[in-house]
């Protein structure tokens, strides 16, 4: 397990996990907590993965669009959607 010692750096990915560079005792000693740790937010679950559709996005009018969805969730959590045009 990580002691967290020596914290060199760290920073958020692009992933949304925070990396943590930890020289444990020594500059490039090579002890068991050298390491690049990634740690991982997960209670708050993971966001889910939509993607929205047209049918047309151009034309006269009036114009007749139909618009679908479909979705996952990394999680298995239940996920909805409703189209709101104002």
């Amino acid at each position: 397990p990580w002691s967290g010692t020596h914290v060199m750096d760290m920073a958020f990915g692009p992933d949304g996990a925070l990396y943590v560079l930890d020289y444990g005792l020594s500059w490039f000693g090579g002890d068991e907590n050298s390491a690049l740790y990634r740690i991982e937010n997960v209670t708050d679950g993971r966001a889910p993965v939509v993607e929205a559709s047209a049918n047309k996005t151009s034309g006269q009018s009036p114009l007749r669009v139909a618009f679908s969805a479909k979705g996952s969730d990394g999680d298995g959590d239940a996920i909805s959607y409703s189209w709101d045009f104002g």
